[in-house]
């Protein structure tokens, strides 16, 4: 008896093939309109930071004799020569405005260093200088703001968040005028020196705030996923 056997297969189901996302449109470009926009609110914040400054200078030069305004006067220029080398954190930062977590870190360590190392020699160097060895501390406690305020600036730029950055800029010279001003006449160029400092942490903690705020926002925009 013979068996006849149907080679016939029959056809196995293709699995179904999902279709490749559709691409999303281009974001558009920035026009020329809001790039100028953005500029000139940074702008407009480093104008008014600067006479902010002079401001605080010339109320100096009434309040203060000569010999304690030269000290208020050499103090400032110190402050500004420190933070030179800060600049190009700021250009770095708005580069990679994600990843300056350990490079903040790691400022506030070597600042911080430095202002236990001012301190310590605030006596000599206070006499090298010609200046109050409490004007070399309050120098000193300037460091560990510098870093990580060029830093919160540069990743507030690289977010296009300028009006924080504008923000930040304006808050230093005013926390200068409101606090140094009235320190400035009941301790001399020490209260002067010391409105500065507070100046510079009340510009980090706002630059510092409008960063946290644009990363809360951003994750409060990101789809939940449930299983």
């Amino acid at each position: 008896m013979t068996t006849v056997i149907d080679t016939r297969a029959e056809p196995r189901p293709q699995p179904a093939v999902a279709a490749p996302p559709a691409p999303l449109p281009a974001a558009p470009g920035p026009t020329v309109r809001r790039l100028l926009g953005e500029q000139t609110v940074v702008l407009l914040g480093q104008g008014i930071a600067g006479l902010g400054n002079l401001a605080f200078l010339l109320v100096a030069v009434r309040l203060l004799p000569s010999s304690e305004f030269a000290e208020l006067a050499t103090f400032q220029a110190l402050y500004l020569l420190l933070l030179m080398p800060t600049l190009g954190l700021s250009a770095g930062a708005s580069a990679a405005p994600e990843a300056i977590g350990a490079a903040q870190r790691r400022t506030m360590y070597v600042a911080g260093a430095l202002a236990v190392g001012f301190a310590a020699a605030s006596l000599p160097i206070g006499a090298g200088l010609q200046l109050p060895w409490l004007l070399v501390i309050l120098l000193g406690l300037t460091l560990p703001a510098a870093g990580p305020l060029a830093l919160a600036r540069g990743r507030l730029y690289g977010r296009a968040r300028h009006l924080g950055v504008g923000a930040s800029l304006v808050a230093e010279p005013a926390v200068r005028l409101g606090a140094g001003i009235p320190l400035m006449a009941a301790a001399g160029p020490v209260g002067g020196g010391l409105g500065v400092v507070l100046g510079s942490y009340a510009a980090l903690a706002l630059a510092w705030l409008a960063g946290r705020r644009r990363v809360a926002r951003h994750s409060a925009n990101l789809p939940v996923t449930t299983t």
